[in-house]
């Protein structure tokens, strides 16, 4: 019998009138409602149909069966469950201190009866490879499954240069943190702990590789980028983020400075996948924080050109932010125009030190008033 929603479904026994009266008072002290939710014990057979439910109507039944099992006579089904209270947000992870953020991750949630395995993957993006680390990865990929979530019979070129989610024989973490826990941001975009299996995450990515804006164009959303997450996150309606990060129950992405690369997680709805039911619309707000300006990564392949010992560290994300950061700064100065910025990025590359110069002040100080374009000092710093 299916209880529809916002009903309450009240169980008569022959007791007396006055037992009556004090049970239903008791009932009343001890029980109004589901406030809380355990989770429950299913059968093999039932297995696949709650994997399939969506976060309400787990709810629902978690709720119904809590209540069977503790004898209440009143059930309140409630529209939408209390707002599970997540944990503090973690950031400036270092890499080295990964592996065991990770493995707590992969511990037994709180509360939980029935202690299901957590699995742990890799997300890689094969489109952010370089070339001199592709073959590397793809032979270590050997040793791994993984899935491939970019899979539309109108691209099947991008097939095997979009993201894939690796995990190990047998979901053995240890072996996937040995093969690629040393792994930075340029190879690993994400690490992902689920309750889902390989299959059951790669068709709930596979359903999010579209996006829509309001004229109803369709894109490809690289969801999985380290930029974008947080974005999603934050800024995506919000049914849409709920479906999406519900079988989550950690999601962790690299974030770089312009001297290290850290990482920081974000936590989801730590249930089993179930139906995509809506796809992401982009509004307006969202689409301006997703759109991604070329000029710095232009910048930094010129700057990698003619500055290489400006660049200490190998990762990609670093080089980017270390440029981004020149960037901010002359903004913050008062330079408006590209070529300004461009400039000034490009000179204090090539020589930090250049900013005490008095000479240097002066031909800041002149481009922001418009007086002088700042090329007119450093004409060397050709694009």
């Amino acid at each position: 019998m299916n209880i529809p929603l916002h009903t309450s479904v009240t169980i008569f026994s022959p007791f007396r009138s006055a037992l009556f009266i004090l049970l239903s008072l008791f009932m009343a002290m001890s029980f109004i409602g589901c406030s809380t939710t355990s989770n429950i014990s299913v059968s093999a057979s039932d297995e696949q149909d709650v994997a399939e439910m969506d976060a309400q109507e787990r709810y629902c039944l978690e709720c119904w069966i809590k209540s069977s099992r503790e004898g209440y006579g009143l059930v309140k089904m409630e529209s939408e469950p209390e707002q599970i209270k997540q944990s503090e947000p973690i950031h400036n992870v270092p890499l080295q201190e990964l592996p065991g953020f990770l493995r707590n991750d992969l511990k037994p949630l709180p509360g939980e009866q029935i202690q299901s395995k957590s699995r742990l993957y890799a997300l890689i993006d094969l489109g952010r490879i370089r070339d001199e680390q592709r073959e590397k990865v793809l032979d270590k990929l050997k040793n791994f499954k993984h899935e491939p979530l970019l899979v539309d019979p109108r691209y099947p070129q991008l097939k095997w240069h979009g993201a894939l989610l690796v995990f190990a024989p047998n979901d053995n973490a240890d072996a996937l943190l040995d093969a690629w826990g040393g792994s930075d941001g340029d190879v690993i975009s994400a690490w992902i702990v689920s309750k889902s299996d390989g299959k059951q995450m790669a068709k709930h990515f596979r359903a999010n590789t579209l996006a829509y804006d309001a004229n109803e164009q369709e894109y490809l959303l690289r969801y999985y980028a380290p930029r974008i997450l947080p974005i999603l996150h934050r800024e995506a309606d919000k049914n849409w983020a709920r479906q999406f990060f519900n079988p989550i129950i950690a999601w962790w992405y690299p974030v770089a400075t312009p001297t290290q690369e850290t990482w920081s997680r974000i936590e989801g709805g730590k249930q089993q996948a179930g139906e995509m039911k809506m796809p992401l619309i982009l509004s307006g707000e969202l689409w301006d924080a997703m759109i991604n300006d070329p000029f710095p990564h232009n910048l930094l392949t010129v700057a990698e050109q003619k500055f290489p010992s400006a660049f200490e560290n190998d990762c990609y994300g670093v080089r980017l932010a270390k440029v981004e950061s020149l960037l901010k700064a002359g903004k913050e100065k008062g330079l408006e125009t590209r070529d300004d910025l461009f400039v000034y990025a490009m000179a204090l590359l090539e020589e930090p030190e250049r900013e005490k110069e008095p000479r240097w002040q002066e031909a800041v100080r002149k481009a922001v008033a418009d007086e002088a374009p700042l090329r007119m000092y450093f004409p060397n710093s050709d694009k």
